[in-house]
Formats: C-alpha cells, structure tokens, sequence
C-alpha cells in the first residue's frame, strides 16, 4: 500500500503541507528517508504526465541528497 500525506484546504483548516510532513514525523518517529519515500508515493500516485513525475522524482533525488 503507497501512503502519501497531503493537505485539503489548508487555507481553511490549517495545517499546511509542510506542518503535515513535521506533524507525522514527530508521531511516528519518521526519519528523512521515510518522509523521501512519503513524498515520492505522492509523485507516483498523482495525475501528472509520466514523464513530469520522472522529472520530480529526479528533482526530488537531489533534494534528499542534500
């Protein structure tokens, strides 16, 4: 199962992505490369062309690598 962490309408409830990903690290104890993986189920899951999430997954890469 590929869990992704998201934000609906974050104007109105609050907790933007960023909060989300920070929030689900200290409950559960998430290092970086559990948020990595987090964050590319979210690239492979979404709508977008294959080829723009090839793109993300690589700019996510250098992210991480950093």
């Amino acid at each position: 199962m590929a869990v992704t962490i998201n934000s609906d309408d974050s104007a109105y409830f609050g907790g933007y992505i960023g909060d989300n990903y920070r929030a689900i690290a200290a409950a559960l104890g998430l290092n970086a490369a559990d948020l990595g993986r987090l964050a590319a189920n979210a690239i492979t899951g979404s709508f977008a062309a294959e080829a723009r999430k090839q793109e993300l997954l690589v700019e996510l890469a250098r992210a991480i690598a950093d």
